[in-house]
C-alpha cells in the first residue's frame, strides 16, 4: 500500500490547502516537459502519475477518511509483525545461547574426563614403578657385589626431604641409637679374630 502523504511530502493531518499546495509544487518540479534527459522524462513520469493519485485521494474527504483508516490498519499490522519477528529473533537467540551452554558443558566435561585419564594412568604407572622396585634383587652373600646392592638399597629407599620434615623426634632418637649399637657391634666383631678375618675377606683386606 502507497503512503500518498511521504508522495506528497505533507503531514498526515495536513490541511487540504496544504495538499492542494505540495501537489502543484510537486507536479510542475517534476513535470516531464521540463526534463531534457530521457530517462529523467520516464522517472518524471511515474512521479507525476503517483502525484496524481495520491491527490485523488487526499483531495476527497471521503476517500481520505477511507484511505486513513486502511492506513492505520496497516501501520497496526506492520507493528504486530515487527513484535513477532522481534519475539522470533529472541526466541533463537536463547536457544543459539542454550546451545552454546552446552556445547560449554559437553566441552568441560570432554576436559575432565582427560585429566581423570591422565590421573588414573600417572596412578597405575606409579604402581608399577613400585611393583618393579619391590622386586627383590638376587645376589650371593658374602660377596663384593652383595654389599654394592645393599648401598644401592639404601639409597633407593632414603626418604623425602619433606618426609624427614615429618618424622617425629622420638623416632629419630631411635635411630640415631640403632646406629650406634651397629657401630659398637661392628667395633666388638672386629677385634674378634673369627669375624675379623671374615671381614677381611670381604672387602679384600690383607
Amino acid at each position: 500500500m502507497k503512503n500518498y502523504y511521504d508522495i506528497l511530502q505533507v503531514n498526515p493531518k495536513a490541511s487540504p490547502e496544504i495538499i492542494e499546495k505540495a501537489y502543484h509544487f510537486l507536479a510542475k518540479k517534476y513535470h516531464p516537459d521540463m526534463q531534457s534527459d530521457e530517462i529523467e522524462k520516464l522517472r518524471c513520469e511515474q512521479i507525476l502519475k503517483d502525484l496524481n493519485e495520491a491527490y485523488y485521494v487526499l483531495s476527497d474527504v471521503f476517500l481520505r477518511e477511507q484511505y486513513d483508516k486502511e492506513l492505520q490498519n496497516q501501520n497496526i499490522q506492520n507493528k504486530q509483525n515487527i513484535n513477532t519477528e522481534n519475539r522470533q529473533e529472541n526466541v533463537e537467540n536463547k536457544s543459539n545461547v542454550h546451545n552454546n551452554l552446552k556445547d560449554k558443558i559437553n566441552f568441560n566435561n570432554f576436559k575432565n574426563n582427560i585429566k581423570a585419564n591422565k590421573r588414573t594412568n600417572k596412578k597405575q604407572e606409579k604402581k608399577q614403578n613400585i611393583q618393579t622396585n619391590q622386586e627383590p634383587e638376587r645376589y650371593e652373600v658374602g660377596t663384593f657385589s652383595a654389599l654394592v646392592a645393599i648401598v644401592k638399597r639404601l639409597i633407593k629407599d632414603t626418604p623425602d626431604a619433606e618426609n624427614i620434615k615429618k618424622v617425629n623426634k622420638k623416632d629419630i632418637y631411635i635411630f640415631i641409637v640403632a646406629i650406634v649399637i651397629v657401630l659398637i657391634i661392628c667395633v666388638i666383631l672386629w677385634f674378634i679374630p673369627f669375624t675379623n678375618s671374615f671381614i677381611r675377606n670381604i672387602f679384600f683386606l690383607k
